[in-house]
């Protein structure tokens, strides 16, 4: 008969943790009965923060824009407990807006990412890939596995904005 049991699964959104992917491993010692729990990140695949409204430029007011870095934070702040540590992450902002285009995309970036230090991650230098996009809202869209946040702000139809921050992990890059 087997002295030990070893069981793995994976825990999806539990209400314990902040961060909804982990592995955890329980060794259970069957002839005493004793059960020890190995609780470990193993991996968050990545996180979505979705902020009502346009964003602002680095070329707008000094009070706007700290208001709208103010609102990013805030927001940043549900999703994320502490500022990640990783090396290597990626920044996807997605500007979803009404309308004809009357701003640039690449100004609405700098604000935003500076809202994120010290709530998504401590400095900016962690930052190794970022990405600005816009998306009218009166286009056609197909998403495969659409985030639950981003499916009900698409359905309100107002101006958003999508930052999707994950892992870039190690890569070999040819020059």
């Amino acid at each position: 008969m087997f002295r030990f049991a070893f069981y793995s699964f994976l825990a999806f959104k539990s209400c314990f943790f902040n961060t909804p992917l982990y592995y955890i491993s329980i060794l259970l010692d069957l002839k005493h009965f004793n059960a020890r729990v190995d609780l470990s990140l193993v991996w968050k695949m990545q996180f979505n923060v979705i902020i009502k409204g346009i964003p602002k430029s680095v070329n707008s007011s000094p009070t706007s824009r700290r208001n709208w870095k103010t609102k990013v934070a805030e927001e940043a702040r549900k999703t994320f407990g502490t500022p990640l540590q990783d090396d290597d992450l990626r920044v996807e902002i997605t500007i979803f807006h009404n309308g004809i285009v009357t701003f640039d995309s690449q100004n609405m970036a700098k604000p935003i990412c500076d809202a994120l230090c010290g709530v998504a991650y401590v400095d900016d230098m962690q930052v190794m890939e970022a990405e600005v996009k816009r998306k009218n809202l009166d286009g056609t869209f197909h998403i495969k596995g659409v985030p639950e946040e981003l499916a009900i702000a698409l359905c309100q139809g107002e101006d958003f904005v999508q930052i999707v921050i994950k892992k870039v992990g190690r890569r070999v890059e040819q020059l």
